[in-house]
C-alpha cells in the first residue's frame, strides 16, 4: 500500500500500527478515516497480520468469529483514541514551537551577521574618506609650497635683472665719460657732467635695504594676521603669507587694498616692493573679493 495515502498517514499519526491501519482501510474500502477507526475499534485483537491458512483478501466481507465490542468497550476505545489524538496534537504543537525557536535563533544570527557586515562597511567607508582627506591636504600643501617656490624664484630673477640693469647703465655711463675725456678741450665744447645712476628712495630719506615693515592683513572674518616683511619683498609675498595662514574658512584668490589712503592694488602692484607702495614702516591691508579667473 502506498505510504503517501493521506488516510493512512493520518491513522499512523494517531498511533495505530501500519499493518492494522492498512487492513482497516482495505476492509472499509478506503471510505474515510472515521469508518477505518470504527473498524479498528471493533477489532481490537486484530493486529493486521494474515493467518497461515487464511488466503481471503483483507477487503472480503466474510464473517469473522470475533465478538462485537460492547458499548462500554467502544467508549473506552474512543476515549483512548481521543487521548492519542490530543497527545499527538500536543507533540505536533511542541515540535512546531521548537521549530519556531530554532527559526528565531537563525533569524537573530542572520540579523547579527548583517549588522556586523554593515558596521564593517561603514568603518571601511570612514577609513576611505579619512584617507582621501589626508591626500587632499597633502596635495594642497604641495601646491602651496610650489607657489611659494615660484615666488622665490621670481624674486631671485628680479634681483638678477636689477643687477644686470644696473651693470648695463653703469657701463654706458662709463663709456660716455671715456668718450668725453678723449675729446680735446675747446671753448666751444660745453662741459658735460655725468649724472650718477640713483636707485628709488623714500620721500624722506634713503632706506636700509635690510629694514623691515610690519604688515597687518584683515581677512574676511575680520581677524588680523600680523607679520614683518623686508621692505624689498613684493606685495605678492604678503598675499602668499595670508593664504598659507588664513583661518576664515574660505578658499580662492583675493585682492588687497588700504583704507587710508584708499587704494586697491592691481596684479601689477603685486610684483612691486613694499617700500615703493608706501607700506613702510607699517601698514594695514584689507582682503577684497576678486574674480577667481585672475591669476597670480
Amino acid at each position: 500500500m502506498d505510504s503517501a495515502d493521506p488516510l493512512l498517514s493520518y491513522l499512523l499519526e494517531m498511533g495505530f500500527p501500519q499493518k492494522k491501519a492498512e487492513k482497516a482501510l482495505a476492509a472499509t474500502g478506503h471510505g474515510s478515516v472515521e469508518t477505518a477507526m470504527e473498524w479498528i475499534l471493533s477489532h481490537p485483537d486484530d493486529d493486521g497480520e494474515e493467518s497461515e491458512g487464511n488466503t481471503q483478501p483483507a477487503g472480503d466481507s466474510a464473517p469473522t468469529m470475533k465478538l462485537p465490542l460492547t458499548e462500554a468497550e467502544l467508549e473506552e476505545q474512543a476515549r483512548k483514541l481521543e487521548e492519542r489524538r490530543v497527545q499527538r496534537r500536543a507533540e505536533v504543537a511542541e515540535q512546531e514551537r521548537k521549530d519556531e525557536i530554532e527559526r528565531e535563533k537563525a533569524r537573530r544570527v542572520s540579523g547579527r551577521e548583517i549588522l556586523d557586515a554593515k558596521e564593517k562597511a561603514a568603518q571601511v567607508e570612514m577609513m576611505r574618506i579619512a584617507e582621501e582627506r589626508r591626500r587632499e591636504k597633502m596635495e594642497d600643501k604641495k601646491a602651496k609650497e610650489k607657489i611659494k617656490a615660484l615666488i622665490e624664484e621670481d624674486r631671485r630673477n628680479r634681483d638678477k635683472e636689477r643687477e644686470v640693469s644696473f651693470f648695463i647703465i653703469f657701463s654706458i655711463l662709463c663709456a660716455v665719460v671715456v668718450l668725453l675725456l678723449q675729446q680735446p678741450l675747446s671753448g666751444n665744447v660745453p662741459s658735460v657732467t655725468p649724472t650718477p645712476f640713483s636707485t628709488p628712495t623714500n620721500s624722506s630719506a634713503n632706506l636700509d635695504q635690510n629694514a623691515k615693515t610690519r604688515i597687518q592683513i584683515r581677512m574676511f572674518d575680520g581677524k588680523p594676521l600680523v607679520q614683518s616683511f623686508g621692505i624689498n619683498e613684493p606685495l605678492s609675498a604678503v598675499r602668499l603669507y595670508a593664504e598659507l595662514n588664513r583661518q576664515d574658512g574660505e578658499i580662492g584668490p583675493f585682492g588687497m587694498m588700504t583704507n587710508f589712503p584708499k587704494k586697491e592694488f592691481t596684479e601689477d602692484d603685486m610684483q612691486a616692493p613694499l617700500f615703493s607702495l608706501g607700506l613702510v614702516p607699517s601698514a594695514t591691508l584689507i582682503a577684497t573679493r576678486k574674480p577667481s579667473s585672475l591669476n597670480y
